[in-house]
């Protein structure tokens, strides 16, 4: 795994260089996405975040609460592709915690850098558990 960028060395209100996926956006994934994500994300290796993974009807998600959920971390190698998984996640910055999904900087447990990951909106419902770790 390549040196990251550790938690305690960055701000994290500035851009973060860092994806977490743990649903649709995984690797096995992603060409639905077409290569206009694919050629701006490079896969970094596996991490922890802290988090609750819930099966949605719909949609994987995960709740920003207790709990541990196991991820792929992608390097964000052109930040034009925030503006496309933002939309295909469903998250409008103006209208924030409204939107589907949620897209927040946060400190994984392992690796200890700053990611983004796209939580499921907190007015939304919830599914059931899927696992806890």
């Amino acid at each position: 795994m390549q040196k990251g960028i550790r938690a305690q060395d960055t701000n994290p209100e500035s851009d973060v260089a860092y994806l977490v996926a743990y649903g649709t956006l995984r690797r096995r994934s992603q060409y639905r996405l077409g290569h206009a994500v694919g050629s701006c994300l490079k896969f970094y290796g596996y991490g922890l975040l802290r988090g609750l993974r819930l099966a949605h009807p719909e949609y994987p998600t995960v709740l920003e609460q207790p709990g541990i959920v196991q991820v792929e971390i992608f390097r964000v190698l052109n930040e034009s592709v925030w503006a496309i998984l933002d939309r295909y996640e469903g998250y409008d910055p103006r209208i924030g915690k409204r939107s589907l999904f949620v897209r927040k900087a946060v400190v994984l447990l392992r690796p200890r850098i700053y990611a983004s990951v796209y939580f499921l909106g907190p007015d939304l419902r919830h599914g059931r558990l899927i696992e806890m770790l």
